[in-house]
């Protein structure tokens, strides 16, 4: 297994685990849309038109659609012809609109398959065809990675919990950090609650430090500040592990909770409140959705939220698409920019639960910026 924080396979989780299909056209047994741009405000100059292919990963979902729809505005004030893809949220539709993609031989192909199992196969088909290729959030071979970092997430959330822990005259004498995991999601969830352990106990006053290496998804205890249990993604499934897990630990002790989504964000508040414990809780997130957001604003327990801005990433990966065309080498892995949201900056970064304003691009995917599509697009960031 990859060692926690390793920015691998589906790190969104559960969010692409979830989802339904839904076509947009069939041609030739793959969905698709026409490749002419979509209106927008000016368009590339001269020479720097792109044709570009999106494999979106499901169309039926309301989020995936969001992203597919972004793709069009951005291509569009690009002047970038896009021709969209859905792969239905299925392996077996990801792979008949590789074949599709790769005898129409566009540009670069930007892909983002739900299922990690055909990964090898779009990456051959594309690579055989000489298509360069970009793979969002599900690794595929021979294809340049665009991804989150969880252990960026953890660092900051783990952060934010020391730093709330401090102020209310916390430290390791009376406090016990959970990480509710989502085993089955692989080690991405594993990832982010086990780097937050390790921020958290470098800043909790008397807290030995630990090292994000030494959890795994089988640790259930670790010296007397660390529990762990599995949610299993959900509301029910983290409601009902952690009410279990809360009666073995003395009422008197505070209590910081991690959980990898907001789903078992939800589920973990139930269980606090379910069992009068939120008085002296508190509570990271991930995932920036409505109930999350509304969560930080107005909720004491709730102090930490890692933000993914979904909505960016076609613009992000566009630039990407730039780079490869104008024959960049790309790094390994192009990191999206997030942040984590406190109850300090998140009216900063969003109006309700829509974003109002990209986050800094980290410094390893500063090309992206040097290509000029960030500032036409605006996300460019600070």
């Amino acid at each position: 297994m990859r060692a926690p924080g390793k920015r691998s396979r589906n790190s969104l989780g559960r969010l692409t685990a979830a989802l339904a299909s839904l076509s947009l056209c069939v041609i030739a047994a793959a969905g698709c849309s026409d490749g002419t741009p979509a209106a927008g405000n000016g368009g590339a100059p001269a020479g720097e038109s792109l044709d570009v292919a999106f494999a979106s990963p499901n169309d039926q979902s309301a989020q995936f659609a969001g992203i597919t729809q972004s793709m069009r505005t951005y291509a569009g004030k690009l002047g970038y012809a896009l021709k969209v893809h859905d792969n239905q949220g299925t392996g077996t539709q990801a792979l008949a609109n590789a074949r599709v993609i790769a005898n129409a031989k566009p540009d670069v192909v930007i892909d983002w398959t739900l299922d990690a199992g055909v990964g090898k196969s779009l990456g051959a088909a594309f690579n055989r065809a000489g298509v360069p290729c970009i793979a969002m959030n599900t690794e595929i071979p021979g294809c340049s990675f665009f991804n989150i970092s969880n252990s960026q997430y953890g660092t900051e959330g783990g952060t934010n919990l020391a730093a709330a822990a401090k102020s209310r005259g916390w430290d390791a004498t009376n406090t016990t950090y959970i990480g509710v995991n989502f085993a089955a999601s692989g080690p991405n969830p594993l990832g982010a609650i086990a780097h937050g352990f390790e921020a958290f106990s470098k800043s909790l006053p008397g807290a030995k430090p630990v090292q994000a290496s030494e959890i795994t998804a089988g640790t259930t205890r670790l010296g007397d500040n660390y529990l762990q249990v599995d949610g299993g993604g959900t509301i029910e499934g983290t409601f009902n592990a952690l009410k279990a897990t809360l009666q073995g630990i003395p009422s008197d002790r505070n209590l910081a909770v991690f959980t990898p989504n907001d789903d078992m964000g939800q589920g973990a508040l139930r269980a606090l409140n379910s069992a009068g414990r939120a008085k002296n809780s508190l509570l990271a997130s991930i995932g920036s959705g409505a109930a999350g957001l509304k969560e930080l604003r107005t909720n004491p327990v709730w102090v930490s939220e890692g933000a993914v801005y979904l909505d960016y990433w076609a613009g992000y990966t566009l630039a990407m698409a730039r780079a490869l065309k104008d024959g960049k080498k790309l790094p390994e892995i192009t990191v999206a920019p997030q942040n984590t949201l406190t109850k300090e900056n998140v009216d900063t970064y969003f109006s309700g639960s829509t974003p109002k304003k990209a986050p800094p691009v980290p410094e390893g995917s500063a090309y992206l910026i040097e290509t000029g599509i960030l500032a036409k697009l605006g996300l460019q960031g600070v």
